[in-house]
């Protein structure tokens, strides 16, 4: 909800799109004039598996790289969640980068992904907190 990983790589150079629900976009908004990125970031809605959000939001693409900080904790959501990364990720172009605690559920996430991405290996990154790649497949 505090957009540290869009605003840290808005800091670092890159131009950031921030989702969330509806109600946290004033915390963003906030964070991004906070630390002076309104030029390289900017907050939207997005809620999972809604199609006028997704196209709204597909429209500002193609997206290079789609960062995911500790959204696999609610196995019910996944189907939409997933929904939405394929539909914002260009074949073959679009990476994703989810980062996350273990828990139980991210091997049911990782296990329905790949109907649609190359999922790679999870790589620890700190203490329990764990990095995956996935990249869309072509015909999927």
């Amino acid at each position: 909800g505090t957009g540290i990983g869009g605003l840290s790589a808005a800091a670092c150079g890159a131009e950031v799109m921030l989702s969330d629900q509806a109600d946290l976009l004033p915390l963003l908004n906030e964070n991004i004039r906070a630390n002076e990125l309104g030029s390289r970031a900017m907050a939207t809605q997005l809620w999972w598996g809604d199609a006028s959000d997704m196209e709204r939001v597909g429209a500002s693409g193609p997206f290079d790289l789609v960062v995911g900080s500790d959204l696999l904790y609610a196995p019910h959501v996944f189907p939409l969640l997933l929904e939405t990364l394929a539909a914002l990720c260009t074949p073959e172009r679009t990476e994703v980068l989810l980062t996350y605690p273990t828990r139980y559920t991210e091997d049911i996430f990782f296990d329905d992904a790949q109907a649609y991405f190359e999922v790679g290996s999870a790589e620890e990154v700190g203490c329990n907190i764990w990095a995956t790649r996935m990249k869309r497949l072509e015909d999927s």
